[in-house]
């Protein structure tokens, strides 16, 4: 397979993953407000690096602000769109090529393209994980949001 087929369909995985986890618990039928912040890190870390990718200033919100749920469905709707539109513009050599970036500790920093895609969605995974263990911990039962069920859906 392909960069741009792989990484098209891994950032299709990671918008389904993101939409059913966000759908789910939107109701807010949890006590651990944590879960909120890390929805709201999940999706503000998304934006952050693919503005960082497109040369776009840095987004209004900060890494760990907690953004309200209706907003934040609609920031996570447009940041998948923006990422499958950055995945199939890429010609096959520009996911080998460097993104010079500035960190967020202001240091200044380069990552193949490739790299960063897949930080993006495994950083989304990891985050996602700790979700549903906490909802876990109050007896909620999350959905199955392995790469696998995507396939199989």
């Amino acid at each position: 397979m392909n960069a741009k087929k792989h990484f098209s369909r891994l950032y299709l995985y990671n918008a389904w993953a993101n939409e059913m986890l966000y759908s789910f618990v939107k109701e807010g039928a949890y006590q651990n407000k944590k879960i909120d912040e890390l929805f709201s890190h999940i999706t503000v870390a998304q934006v952050i690096w693919h503005h960082r990718i497109s040369g776009q200033d840095k987004p209004k919100w900060g890494l760990f602000d907690t953004i309200p749920t209706h907003l934040l469905l609609e920031l996570n709707q447009k940041s998948n769109k923006a990422w499958q539109e950055l995945v199939l513009e890429t010609s096959k050599s520009g996911f080998k090529e460097n993104i010079s970036y500035v960190d967020t500790k202001g240091e200044d920093q380069q990552t193949r393209l490739r790299d960063i895609l897949t930080h993006v969605v495994n950083h989304s995974t990891h985050h996602r994980g700790q979700i549903v263990a906490w909802l876990r911990a109050e007896d909620i039962v999350p959905p199955a949001l392995d790469y696998i069920y995507f396939t199989r859906a």
